[in-house]
């Protein structure tokens, strides 16, 4: 069923009879979008410690001022500044202080992002999947090596989804990389051409500032 007003999305996602199977799969893990009922909470209930406010106004406030700032100053020393460059950059380079990742791996990632995410419509885009999950894979084993108390001290996303306990019940290692790899897909690529999209109608639409 193809669903297009704002009351029938309500209707339809309130009732429990309701279900979706279409999402793509591109990391071979099913996630949260993926899955409905009981099983769909479970992984609900394991997520939303990650995404608090108090967690939102950690990155706000200690990772998204510092990388807008560099980027500008990039910006200002250019001779003829390429405002898409930076807008396109900007999705990634936030992205790695929010997830614990460094800062150099920044373009590896975005590269991977758009791979995956046009994985379904990419010849030979199986390699780069592969990437794509062992490199979150190596990111998953290093937080899951470090004891308790310095795991439960730390504030990026990773950490804090490796941590995630819902009674006994926590997140497998598929599971997390399946999460990470949606995050990567939604959070990098597809930020960044809405952001282009919105500046472009801006800058072309001024009745609209």
């Amino acid at each position: 069923a193809l669903i297009l007003d704002y009351a029938g999305n309500r209707q339809a996602l309130a009732d429990e009879a309701f279900e979706q199977d279409y999402f793509p799969i591109p990391l071979g893990v099913k996630t949260m979008v993926h899955l409905n009922g009981p099983p769909h909470v479970r992984y609900r209930q394991l997520l939303q410690p990650a995404f608090t406010p108090k967690a939102i106004r950690h990155w706000e406030t200690n990772a998204i001022p510092s990388v807008l700032s560099t980027l500008f100053d990039e910006l200002a020393a250019q001779q003829r500044p390429d405002i898409l460059a930076m807008i396109r950059a900007y999705p990634s380079r936030a992205f790695m202080p929010m997830m614990g990742l460094p800062d150099e791996d920044a373009s590896y990632m975005r590269a991977l992002g758009a791979m995956s995410a046009a994985a379904a419509f990419v010849p030979n885009s199986a390699e780069f999947i592969e990437d794509l999950k062992n490199y979150l894979r190596r990111q998953v084993e290093q937080r899951r090596s470090l004891p308790g108390s310095v795991l439960a001290e730390r504030t990026d996303l990773i950490s804090k989804l490796v941590a995630a306990r819902w009674d006994d019940d926590k997140l497998t290692d598929d599971e997390l990389i399946g999460s990470l790899g949606l995050l990567v897909e939604g959070g990098v690529d597809t930020t960044a051409y809405l952001a282009g999209n919105c500046v472009f109608m801006l800058l072309t639409r001024p009745d609209l500032m």
